[in-house]
């Protein structure tokens, strides 16, 4: 009967040591299992740690973006600023530029009114305008001469036309 009672301690033994076994096993798989289960979550977690650090470097460009653009905005208005008074100071000069012209373009037509109807008058004040005499050194340095103006209400063509009624003065 020991015989029957040790071969139950061995088949009780064997029993105990199949389930530990099995047992060991079980955790070998459970192990494996949670490692897998692990390495998957580390992979999801490097898949998301990824587009996040893609996210903030996106998140850096937008913002540094958005920087420029101000810079650009604010650059786009000092130039439209300037743009503005450049415009306003080439009116003002082109205003001057006419005003002037305008002012020449009378002068010279004064001047050429003046030469014309200068040279008729001149003629005149020479024909009839008193000679110094030579013994009367005097009178031609001292005394002044008279050359009579043209009315100021005689136009050039006028006073071009006055001077024509005596043609005998102006030395035609």
């Amino acid at each position: 009967m020991e015989e029957k009672g040790l071969g139950g301690h061995d088949q009780l033994y064997d029993s105990a040591v199949g389930h530990l076994l099995s047992g060991i096993d079980g955790m070998a798989e459970l192990k494996r299992r949670y490692d897998l289960h692990a390495g998957e979550q580390a992979s999801r977690l490097r898949e998301a740690a990824t587009p996040r650090e893609q996210v903030e470097e996106l998140d850096a460009k937008v913002s540094m973006a958005n920087a420029l653009e101000r810079c650009l905005r604010e650059m786009r208005s000092i130039s439209e600023d300037r743009h503005a008074g450049t415009k306003r100071e080439l009116a003002l000069m082109q205003e001057k530029l006419e005003e002037a012209n305008r002012r020449i373009e009378y002068l010279e037509n004064e001047r050429a009114e003046e030469k014309a109807c200068g040279a008729s008058v001149e003629g005149e004040a020479m024909m009839i305008a008193p000679r110094p005499s030579p013994a009367d050194p005097r009178s031609h340095t001292t005394a002044p001469s008279f050359v009579p103006s043209p009315s100021p209400r005689l136009t050039y063509v006028e006073g071009c036309k006055e001077s024509a009624l005596f043609p005998e003065l102006t030395g035609v």
